[in-house]
């Protein structure tokens, strides 16, 4: 195991209930006046509704600035089907020019994704950037006859919106799917109860280590010998260490009560992810990162 450390040790869920952000608390911008969140943006077109929220079509590329309101901010994105008929979409999410998620879009529907990244309190205002590898014009396409719609689009965006309260169960982390059996077979060392999560993911402290636990990390990329894995940990947005995969094989860390009592969230950052679906593996369509499982000692 190769380790980089800076001293002490320090961490989109593919989907949240909504029911259960009711309960942590949203701050959300179409409920505030919009000068208190949303300052710009570029590359948006007109406004639609999807299950019960209005987005924005985006262009190949747009952003929003917006005032931070806490430290956990997310959005939803809504793929039309038509969009990813012949080929799958690829979204990229920067914060500041720094690469905050990759998510790849097989079918259409609405998806979305929260992140918690400390630092940005520390801004008067932040830019979300979205890039797209790709767009459609519907008018041309003829699905549909309004004129207005006779343009490049990629996927309607949400507005930004940032929760007050971290969720028991973390957030970044994803659903059940098939890539879990093979983690089963070529990371025995894996205890059961695992999560993936994407590029990055975070655990809720308090809910979720127990005193005198650990943490079991394991990576399947398949290209891994030839293009290790680096994964950053942060605890309540301090740099910590770094840990470096070049084969299947988990690692485990420990947790020292002393560095995590008094924290809130550890995070867990993979360089990069991979997709089963993509790599022709399995039909699981999920961009993985990291499979990762706390055990007690």
């Amino acid at each position: 195991m190769t380790v980089r450390s800076s001293g002490a040790f320090r961490i989109i869920a593919e989907a949240i209930l909504m029911g259960s952000l009711i309960l942590i608390g949203v701050v959300h911008c179409s409920h505030m006046n919009s000068s208190e969140v949303m300052l710009d943006s570029y590359g948006f077109f007109s406004e639609s509704s999807f299950e019960g929220e209005k987005m924005r079509w985006a262009w190949r590329e747009s952003y929003m600035h917006v005032r931070p309101q806490t430290e956990i901010l997310g959005m939803s994105v809504w793929v039309p089907p038509e969009l990813v008929q012949d080929a799958p979409l690829e979204l990229a999410v920067m914060l500041n020019d720094r690469l905050l998620d990759r998510r790849i879009f097989f079918e259409g529907g609405k998806k979305s994704g929260y992140y918690v990244v400390p630092d940005i309190m520390r801004s008067q205002h932040v830019e979300v950037k979205f890039q797209a590898n790709k767009t459609y014009n519907p008018f041309r396409l003829g699905f549909t006859r309004d004129a207005t719609r006779n343009r490049e689009q990629s996927a309607a965006i949400g507005d930004i919106r940032f929760l007050r309260i971290m969720p028991f169960q973390g957030l970044g982390f994803l659903p059940p799917g098939g890539a879990d059996e093979l983690l089963r077979k070529q990371c025995r060392d894996m205890p059961d109860g695992f999560r993936w999560t994407g590029r990055r993911a975070t655990i809720n402290i308090e809910q979720e280590i127990p005193k005198g636990a650990e943490l079991v990390l394991c990576c399947l990329h398949p290209d891994i010998e030839k293009q290790p894995v680096s994964v950053e940990i942060e605890i309540d947005g301090k740099r910590s260490q770094a840990i470096d995969f070049t084969s299947h094989a988990a690692q485990t860390i420990a947790a020292p009560e002393a560095l995590v009592a008094g924290a809130r969230g550890l995070t867990l950052t993979a360089s990069r992810t991979w997709n089963p679906r993509i790599e022709k593996i399995t039909d699981d369509d999920r961009d993985l990162g990291i499979a990762l499982a706390v055990r007690p000692y």
